[in-house]
């Protein structure tokens, strides 16, 4: 079944601006790295669909050997396997284990170095289509070359760009005998400024080294006050983070602090994606397989599993704990769509009368044919603390 990739819609191969590189250096050499991150994204969009769909449409591996433990279908170590098996890429050749999965996770990451292998990126686009079951046919190796030529392309361009602009500035930089030494000072600052052909003298190279630090540790400053009040007493995001004070404004023009992440119900805008709000009723955990690593926080023990169910397949969150008062706690399952920044909340709180497993919503691994990035968090309240794990 060819173009099963759902490609057709892709970059266009051409390169913007021509090959010529004329205009403005510095305008260039941005919007090529801009061009280029964009391009490498694309690569790494189009493996994570597939995978997508393997783990969506794919049987169960066989356990490895000397493991009773199943590999969840569409892992970084079943393609690797099945590239090995399959002898899609010259490492399954020169490595009787396989490839190593990392480069299978950075390509998936869209690690410039990685996309821009177009071995490596079809034999993990054609590892995943043969896991889901799907041909691979010439239009969808004409989509993956294409979108890898496209990012090697344009990240070279980016390079050039970036080597011609300081030379490019340095040539068009003057001196003026009737700039003052105010106007001096102000442009030796600037982070675009070119260097100076004179060395500073002492007292100013001690101000700038004093301003330096004191732009460093506002910045930090800022850094921590978000972290720390990034999650209110619920565990959802709050609205604002603290702002630095007035002096530490005027010392020095201090970066600010990133907001914080937007945190949506967990169906809001995919009321119709299928969540299952109480997975228990229809299955049980046995019958899953769980997601490592696991957590262990506060006398809380909690993991994320997988199962299939009606030909789909569900993630969710489960948690318990180990005290004698399992009064303040629970689990929370979050989840985000491939290309999305803001994540889903599914949160399960203990129980406060008896000690028992409690369960978030299954949530499809795949929804509107994107894949789903999922994470486990267990809190305890008064005072809030958290432990989560990384993205899934």
């Amino acid at each position: 079944m060819s173009g099963t990739t759902g490609t057709s819609g892709s970059h266009d191969t051409s390169i913007a601006g021509g090959a010529s590189g004329e205009g403005d250096v510095s305008s260039v050499g941005e919007s090529a790295l801009d061009a280029a991150a964009e391009a490498e994204q694309h690569v790494a969009r189009l493996l994570r669909e597939a995978q997508a769909r393997a783990v969506e449409h794919g049987a169960v591996p066989e356990p490895r050997k000397g493991s009773a433990k199943p590999r969840r279908p569409g892992s970084l170590r079943h393609i690797a396997a099945v590239i090995t098996e399959l002898r899609l890429y010259e490492l399954a050749v020169s490595q009787p284990d396989g490839p190593d999965h990392n480069p299978i996770d950075q390509a998936l990451k869209g690690k410039p170095s990685r996309v821009a292998n177009v071995d490596l990126v079809l034999a993990i686009a054609r590892a995943c289509h043969h896991i889901a079951g799907q041909e691979f046919g010439d239009a969808d190796a004409r989509t993956y070359t294409e979108a890898v030529q496209r990012a090697d392309t344009l990240r070279r361009r980016a390079e050039i760009a970036a080597k011609q602009r300081p030379s490019d500035q340095g040539d068009t930089a003057g001196t003026d005998s009737g700039t003052d030494a105010a106007s001096t000072t102000d442009a030796d600052s600037s982070p675009d400024a070119p260097a100076s052909a004179e060395p500073r003298r002492p007292h100013l190279r001690r101000r700038t080294a004093i301003a330096a630090l004191v732009a460093v540790a506002a910045a930090s400053a800022g850094i921590t006050l978000w972290a720390s009040s990034a999650w209110d007493s619920d565990g959802k995001a709050s609205g604002t983070a603290d702002t630095p004070s007035a002096a530490t404004q005027n010392l020095a023009p201090a970066a600010a602090p990133e907001p914080a992440p937007t945190v949506l119900s967990c169906q809001d805008g995919v009321a119709d994606a299928g969540i299952i709000d109480a997975p228990a009723t229809l299955f049980a955990d046995n019958q899953a397989t769980m997601v490592v690593p696991t957590l262990d926080f506060d006398t809380m023990n909690g993991s994320a599993r997988y199962l299939s169910y009606q030909g789909r397949k569900y993630y969710w969150g489960r948690a318990g704990s180990d005290d004698n008062d399992p009064h303040a706690g629970g689990v929370r399952l979050l989840w985000k769509l491939d290309g999305e920044t803001s994540w889903h909340e599914c949160r399960k709180a203990l129980p406060k009368e008896e000690r028992d497993y409690v369960r978030t919503p299954a949530v499809p691994t795949v929804i509107n044919n994107r894949a789903v990035t999922i994470r486990i968090c267990l809190w305890r309240d008064d005072p809030y603390l958290e432990n989560c794990t990384q993205e899934q």
